[in-house]
């Protein structure tokens, strides 16, 4: 089953941090701007809650199907999934 791009952006992540904490030197552009992993976690974490904030959008325009996807049972789950992150 292929990845979300909710967990393939968590593997980046995970990776990332880990390179941060072992002291790891990679840059991943030109010797110039010398973006490392901190700096690329930093952007990569935002675009996750981003991907976060477009499904809990989508969930609540998009029009009911059950009596329990609509209302405040839907912002509840928006709000369980960026605790989540």
């Amino acid at each position: 089953m292929p990845l979300t791009t909710e967990e393939g952006l968590q593997i980046l992540i995970c990776w990332l941090q880990d390179n941060t904490d072992c002291g790891t030197e990679i840059i991943f552009d030109s010797d110039d701007a010398l973006t490392d992993s901190a700096a690329l976690l930093a952007c990569i974490e935002q675009a996750l809650n981003d991907v976060r904030t477009v499904h809990c959008l989508r969930l609540l325009l998009s029009p009911p199907i059950t009596r329990i996807s609509a209302g405040p049972h839907r912002l509840a789950f928006c709000a369980y999934i960026k605790e989540r992150k």
